[in-house]
């Protein structure tokens, strides 16, 4: 279901509508784009909620907190 979905939203023919929208878009000079530090990461776990289930990645708060936020920055090290 969701995969027709995707495929229908995301593979569709030029549209001037669309063209014309991208141009309108402002930049989001808030957001940061560069690389994740270990403190971000780190922040992120810990907000992680104790007690709820893991999910299809397995991860839960639940698991060793500093060897998860090395291996977790050094896997968004290299997908960046």
């Amino acid at each position: 279901m969701w995969t027709e979905h995707y495929t229908k939203a995301l593979n569709h023919r030029p549209s001037s509508e669309l063209d014309a929208q991208q141009l309108q878009a402002a930049d989001d000079s808030d957001t940061s784009v560069d690389v994740l530090t270990i403190q971000e990461v780190r922040a992120a776990i810990t907000k992680l909620k104790f007690g709820h289930a893991a999910g299809r990645d397995a991860s839960s708060r639940n698991v060793e907190a500093e060897q998860s936020t090395y291996v977790l920055h050094q896997l968004f090290v290299k997908m960046d």
